[in-house]
């Protein structure tokens, strides 16, 4: 199925979209064998044309070790769903997009989450974005906080930006390295 350029500015901006303000959902275990935790915000962005924006709630969640130890290398994971959904069937594998995440508190800068790519979605049904994926080495011990940022759409190179502050989707709790 191949979709008009209109349709396809639509699903991007909305792509794009899939970050966060200030509400968050809370933490659960994620569904494998080792000490990963899931944690899911809402996120207000502002997508595309800056002069005439679409500004909506994305829920981001973000999957990282609940705990590592200073020197590790861990992945975290995110995946995003865009509330509103398009007016349109959106095709698996349609769109894709990066998230990048702020780290904070004994941690400073941004990685970004790259593969991030959508789930077959009927019209006006909310989107679902899966596979996001980076990594982190985790210099210092104490806390390392991971809090949704901008959106990029891998298609066209257009933003969904945060609008106001995002909330931490997750926090790795860095233990010091045994000398």
């Amino acid at each position: 199925m191949r979709l008009s350029r209109k349709n396809s500015a639509v699903l991007a901006a909305g792509a794009v979209v899939a970050a966060g303000l200030a509400t968050s959902f809370g933490v659960a275990a994620a569904d494998n064998d080792d000490n990963s935790l899931a944690g899911t915000s809402r996120v207000t962005y502002s997508c595309g044309d800056p002069a005439d924006p679409r500004v909506e709630d994305i829920d981001v969640t973000i999957t990282a070790p609940a705990t590592a130890t200073q020197g590790d290398t861990v992945t975290v994971e995110a995946s995003t769903l865009i509330l509103l959904g398009v007016p349109f069937d959106a095709p698996a594998g349609s769109f894709a997009t990066e998230l990048d995440i702020e780290l904070g508190g004994d941690a400073s800068g941004s990685v970004t989450a790259a593969g991030l790519s959508n789930v077959e979605t009927p019209a006006n049904e909310p989107i679902r974005f899966t596979g996001g994926e980076t990594q982190i080495t985790l210099d210092e011990p104490g806390q390392v906080s991971l809090t949704p940022a901008t959106i990029t759409s891998v298609v066209d190179g257009s933003e969904c930006v945060v609008v106001g502050e995002a909330a931490t989707a997750a926090t790795i709790d860095v233990a010091p390295a045994v000398r």
